[in-house]
């Protein structure tokens, strides 16, 4: 907030050109990724990410995620198989990266792969509205057709310097690290003490503090029970744990799981479900 505070109070005509705080943070965020991915475009929102990145690769495989952990080497697989047909593979960071799965700083790194473009959102500025692509400088250089890509918030001064912020707060204070032992603690009790509870609640499984319960209709088909998830979801919002459907006021460690553990008993079931 100060950081974001204090560059608000400089003048800034056109986010168009070049500024100290876009160099430093281009700079801080491309030592994070491998070196065949160099050119970084600044958006608003992941949404936003994924359009650029989409106009860029000019073709794309529509799909959704739930949290399911990818054998190892599946997505190196799925890489060669793409690119022996000339695909681009697009790796959409929004809610994986920044450290958020724990072992490693962004999520294609735990399959050990290197992504042609990399989308990101919200995270890289802990809210405010600022959004990434990151590519290989051979498509960057390609998308350089004639008509300049330009983005009249993207790269703004405001959102550097909370970007900026962002990323020197999560090398300072190993949030990295905190969500791959918070999360480890929290999915082990997840799968000790609440998947062997409840019939309704198939599976557990994540990396870090990428985290997913499956709500079912029973454990032998394991047929989805959205009625199920909509109700915990309710339930949750009632008893005001804020970990499902409320943000966490300080980032989670061990004494907020604690906390939210302890409410554990305070969403009870209906009885049919149990």
């Amino acid at each position: 907030a100060a950081a974001v505070s204090q560059q608000l109070h400089t003048l800034n005509t056109n986010s168009r050109y070049l500024h100290s705080g876009l160099t430093q943070y281009t700079r801080a965020l491309i030592s994070t990724m491998p070196p065949e991915l160099q050119v970084l475009y600044m958006v608003c929102s992941g949404s936003e990410a994924n359009d650029l990145a989409l106009r860029v690769a000019a073709a794309a495989r529509p799909g959704a995620t739930h949290v399911v952990v990818m054998p190892p080497g599946y997505l190196k697989a799925v890489y060669e198989e793409m690119r022996r047909e000339g695909a681009v593979c697009v790796a959409d960071e929004v809610q994986c990266g920044f450290g958020r799965v724990g072992c490693a700083f962004w999520g294609f790194q735990t399959q050990q792969v290197v992504p042609d473009i990399v989308t990101m959102g919200k995270p890289m500025g802990n809210g405010y509205p600022v959004a990434g692509v990151v590519m290989r400088r051979e498509l960057a250089a390609a998308f350089d057709n004639g008509m300049e890509y330009f983005n009249t918030c993207g790269g703004s001064t405001a959102q550097a310097a909370a970007c900026l912020a962002v990323l020197h707060t999560t090398w300072a204070e190993g949030l990295q690290e905190q969500a791959e032992q918070v999360g480890h603690h929290l999915l082990r009790r997840l799968q000790q003490e609440v998947v062997p509870a409840y019939p309704c609640v198939g599976d557990a499984r994540g990396l870090g503090l990428m985290l997913g319960l499956d709500c079912v209709v029973d454990k032998g088909s394991k047929a989805h029970a959205p009625c199920v998830a909509r109700w915990i979801k309710e339930r949750c919002k009632l008893a005001q744990l804020g970990l499902l459907t409320q943000t966490i006021v300080t980032n989670t460690t061990a004494a907020e799981e604690a906390r939210a553990a302890a409410l554990q008993a305070s969403l009870s079931l209906p009885a049919d479900t149990r």
